[in-house]
């Protein structure tokens, strides 16, 4: 799935979303040329990976903000999420839930 493409299903997830968390981890950590196997996924060494809930937890959506943005997420229900570009600009993006919305800001703020 392209990163264009998980941006769209994110837009559309009505909630956490297993499937939707193990692309974001392919997606975001694309250098890692991560490979699907019986008992999870693994780097070519071999490391296991541990598939983070993305869509489920803040803190772990948090962890795809790029270093050194700032980001604030609220709402209730569905939440928008700014991530600054640049001194003055501000980026904003409604999801259903504030984790699925910090996925979604964060996977397009991310380097292509």
């Amino acid at each position: 799935m392209t990163r264009d493409e998980l941006i769209a299903a994110l837009e559309k997830a009505t909630g956490p979303d297993h499937d939707l968390d193990e692309e974001i981890m392919c997606c975001a950590y694309a250098d890692l040329k991560l490979e699907r196997h019986m008992e999870g996924w693994y780097t070519p060494d071999g490391t296991h990976v541990r598939v983070e809930p993305y869509t489920y937890s803040i803190d772990a959506a948090a962890s795809l903000v790029p270093k050194g943005w700032e980001w604030c997420v609220y709402g209730a229900g569905g939440s928008d999420v700014w991530l600054p570009e640049g001194l003055h600009a501000q980026q904003m993006t409604y999801a259903a839930t504030p984790a699925i919305a910090l996925c979604i800001a964060a996977l397009k703020a991310r380097p292509e």
